[in-house]
């Protein structure tokens, strides 16, 4: 209860959630040689959530804000970078009903047409 961004919270951070282990793994952590370590992460971290039915689907994509200059305390809360919403189980772009990425939202009107909202 209480929403998804409270969730993440409570549960440690983004941070804490999409780890699964390291980006990639060397040879010797393949052939077993190796324990599996994490270590400083290169790419982006997003976690990405949804549910799908056969009428509509619903897809939300969090990860970390942009660091600003100077850093604040609020640097590691995720925020929502994209959602969507779609007709059908799955995603396709002719059956996309809203897509929103950041602070831009685009819905189709009656007649199919994108609109930004």
């Amino acid at each position: 209860m209480g929403g998804a961004i409270p969730s993440l919270a409570r549960e440690g951070g983004i941070n804490s959630a999409v780890w699964a282990g390291p980006e990639t793994f060397a040879k010797d952590v393949k052939k077993n040689h190796l324990p599996v370590q994490g270590g400083p992460r290169k790419k982006p971290v997003n976690l990405k959530l949804g549910f799908a039915s056969d009428n509509f689907s619903y897809s939300v994509e969090f990860g970390l804000p942009v660091p600003q200059k100077p850093s604040s305390a609020f640097d590691h809360d995720p925020e929502i970078k994209r959602e969507a919403i779609w007709h059908g189980d799955r995603w396709r772009a002719l059956s996309a009903l809203a897509d929103r990425h950041g602070s831009l939202v685009h819905v189709r009107d009656s007649r199919g047409k994108w609109q930004t909202a």
